[in-house]
């Protein structure tokens, strides 16, 4: 369920006293007394596999997460295979000069094209890890946050879109749909590659709350799917997925495909987007949570009755924000400018 509101933002002024990002300005202003965190978007440290991955505080060694420690492209080897995470500083295309971001690319399930003549590297071995699943957990508890943060009010901003060819001047690899690899990899989609919610509210971004309760965020193109280029059902909608309104209680059952009502945000995902999402607890008896979210600099905000996951995330014992494309089925891109 979904609903306009008029509405303003609880912010001094829409004026940015100061830069948040290298390169390009956000359209909100930090909150009063600022970010608890803030992630730029400009580091890709592949770290040991504790806390201390992309910028020093991410998780990288999870369940949910087969990063090889590689960048995407330029070519496919055995120290190189498809898909990966890097930096990219002042790309040279129009639609991306001045802004340093983070770029994670989960193409499908190459390890399925192992050995295969016409898996890109010459019929190379693709072992595991190899980029079927990329997931980063950034942990809310040891920064103080409460294990009710998603009830007691929180707030996330990020600037993002799905990357496409016409769009980036930094590499994207092919894809290796799931399952389909009689097919050989197929390039790189000229929409985009999005991501659906899937897996208990598991998205390009979500936020989970230690007492429990999930939620997701995840930018999506009309033809993405669960599974490969040939699946089905496809999305047919483009823009931000939310989880969906089934009911009050906490439950799994609010992912796309499944039993309830499906709380999407037109927009285009290929085109950079800024949003600032505030979470609350819903006292209307709708949802389990009331999202208020606002775009690009608008004071008007679109408001999501949501219902959250039960799931306990990757990191079930810390309260913590999840970033990345968790699924070996679904493939996915996301580029991320700024994350607070």
């Amino acid at each position: 369920m979904k609903q306009k509101l008029a509405c303003t933002l609880f912010l001094i002024s829409f004026t940015l006293i100061g830069h948040y990002v290298k390169g390009a300005i956000p359209a909100y202003p930090p909150p009063a007394g600022g970010w608890t965190y803030f992630f730029d978007g400009d580091q890709a440290v592949c770290g040991s596999g504790a806390f201390d991955s992309l910028d020093g505080t991410w998780n990288r060694s999870n369940g949910s997460s087969e990063w090889d420690c590689s960048p995407i492209g330029p070519t496919i080897a055995t120290t190189n295979y498809p898909g990966g995470v890097m930096t990219i500083n002042n790309g040279s295309n129009p639609s991306e000069t001045g802004i340093n971001y983070l770029r994670i690319q989960d193409p499908g399930n190459p390890p399925g094209y192992s050995g295969m003549a016409n898996n890109g590297c010459g019929g190379c071995t693709i072992a595991n890890p190899a980029n079927r699943k990329i997931l980063f957990v950034h942990d809310m508890t040891a920064e103080g946050a409460a294990d009710t943060v998603l009830d007691d009010g929180f707030t996330i901003s990020f600037r993002a879109r799905i990357p496409t060819p016409a769009k980036t001047s930094a590499p994207l690899d092919p894809l290796y749909p799931n399952g389909e690899a009689a097919n050989g990899p197929q390039p790189y989609p000229a929409n985009g590659d999005g991501i659906i919610i899937q897996d208990n509210a598991n998205g390009c971004l979500s936020a989970r709350q230690l007492a429990g309760g999930k939620i997701g965020f995840s930018l999506v193109t009309s033809n993405d799917t669960l599974g490969g280029l040939t699946a089905t059902p496809k999305a047919n909608f483009m823009g931000l997925q939310v989880n969906g309104l089934n009911g009050s209680t906490l439950n799994n059952n609010i992912d796309f495909n499944e039993a309830n009502t499906l709380n999407v945000l037109p927009l285009d995902p290929t085109e950079w987007t800024e949003f600032w999402i505030v979470i609350t607890k819903d006292d209307s008896g709708l949802g389990s949570h009331l999202l208020l979210v606002y775009t690009n600099g608008s004071s008007s905000a679109q408001i999501f009755h949501v219902t959250a996951a039960t799931s306990g995330g990757e990191q079930s014992s810390v309260s913590h924000i999840e970033m990345g494309s968790s699924q070996t089925a679904q493939s996915g891109a996301v580029d991320i400018d700024f994350m607070a």
